[in-house]
């Protein structure tokens, strides 16, 4: 099932990302381009707030730490849209950001989910990320 949630949310990262490098293409600045990316990011963050808003009794059961975390993991996916729109604006294609932050990413979370979660992972997950690493090193050494 989990598999079918990261469909559609590639599906729909795919989109949003063909859509703003085509917008740099047709030489609109960042700065409008990034205006109307979060003013229908705000707007889409509204519709889903009244869908998912839970009961005033419900609110007031949440420990501060809980409220605080999911408010920072919301609040700093605006910034990490803003820098990634920057990097799209300067390379041709828009594979190389993402892979390249695939990449980094997955190695952050691996990282951190060895010193916060305590998980484990095999050998071949660390053999898949060193190929990844290398593919990165050869998109971004020969683009």
């Amino acid at each position: 099932m989990w598999e079918l949630y990261g469909i559609a949310s590639g599906s729909i990262f795919t989109f949003s990302i063909l859509a703003r490098k085509y917008l740099f293409l047709k030489k609109y600045s960042t700065k409008d381009i990034l205006f109307f990316y979060f003013l229908g990011t705000l707007i889409a963050s509204c519709i889903m707030l009244t869908v998912l808003c839970p009961t005033k009794n419900k609110i007031k059961s949440f420990d501060k730490k809980f409220i605080l975390l999911a408010f920072f993991s919301g609040f700093v996916v605006t910034f990490g849209a803003f820098f990634k729109t920057n990097a799209y604006r300067l390379v041709n294609n828009v594979t190389y950001v993402e892979t390249f932050t695939v990449v980094y990413k997955t190695i952050l979370l691996l990282l951190f989910s060895f010193l916060l979660f305590h998980i484990t992972c095999n050998k071949m997950t660390i053999i898949g990320i060193l190929f990844s690493l290398v593919g990165v090193y050869l998109i971004v050494n020969h683009q």
